[in-house]
């Protein structure tokens, strides 16, 4: 197992919330100023969207980009910020610059990509009762847990408009073999973007937990959580 980072360098952070790979986070332009869509054209800097607890920043967030942004257009009634696969650590929170929509000046240590190192998330070291075969059977396990979370889903009608479901899946992509890959994804599936309402929000903690084991846990009773709040009548909440 390994965790390999960069050496720290300068991002523009936007504490707006926790994503994970491949979510969406759609804004109407109505809400954040018209410096803000300047900002995300214009920023020499990576952009980071990281969440927060009370005044601390979360310990990872994920790269940014504009998606299908067209610098001659200047109007627009949205904008979308779509997140990489590069996840970063940050090494310093910088200074409140007043706005949310301003983000702050910070400093990230890029994690290497885990297309090319699954096991990059996750620098602590496992229990001794945790082997590769029992990290295997979580991530089975899991994986068949999804797949029960998706029916539940469609057979309580839990969707709030036509072709959610589909639009998170189009966001996401299909589940991934790899442990910590999935765990993510599994994360994204059960508090997507936009919205479901039938989960307890566990993005924070499965993109920040620095063991793959713990990963998994998380993910595994998140959807577990879920599919029961699905299968009760009424609100999940």
């Amino acid at each position: 197992l390994s965790n390999s980072a960069s050496a720290s360098v300068p991002a523009r952070l936007l504490v707006l919330d926790t994503l994970v790979p491949g979510q969406r986070l759609r804004l109407d332009i109505t809400d954040p100023p018209p410096s803000f869509l300047d900002l995300c054209r214009n920023e020499p800097f990576p952009i980071v969207v990281v969440g927060r607890e009370g005044l601390s920043l979360h310990s990872r967030g994920v790269e940014v980009f504009l998606e299908g942004d067209s610098s001659s257009n200047s109007r627009c009634s949205s904008l979308t910020l779509a997140a990489t696969g590069r996840i970063a650590d940050i090494s310093d929170d910088g200074i409140d610059e007043g706005s949310r929509w301003k983000g702050r000046e910070g400093r990230v240590r890029w994690l290497t990509n885990l297309q090319e190192d699954d096991y990059a998330l996750s620098p602590g070291k496992e229990p001794k009762e945790v082997t590769t075969e029992k990290i295997m059977a979580l991530c089975e396990t899991i994986g068949d847990l999804a797949s029960e979370w998706e029916d539940t889903l469609k057979v309580s009608g839990r969707e709030r408009f036509p072709g959610h479901f589909r639009g998170i899946m189009e966001d996401l992509g299909s589940i991934p073999d790899e442990p910590n890959r999935r765990a993510l994804w599994v994360a994204g599936l059960i508090n997507p973007l936009p919205a479901l309402g039938v989960a307890l929000e566990v993005r924070p903690a499965v993109l920040t937990a620095r063991t793959t084991s713990r990963r998994l846990i998380l993910a595994k009773q998140g959807l577990r959580d879920s599919v029961d709040r699905m299968r009760r009548p009424g609100p999940c909440f």
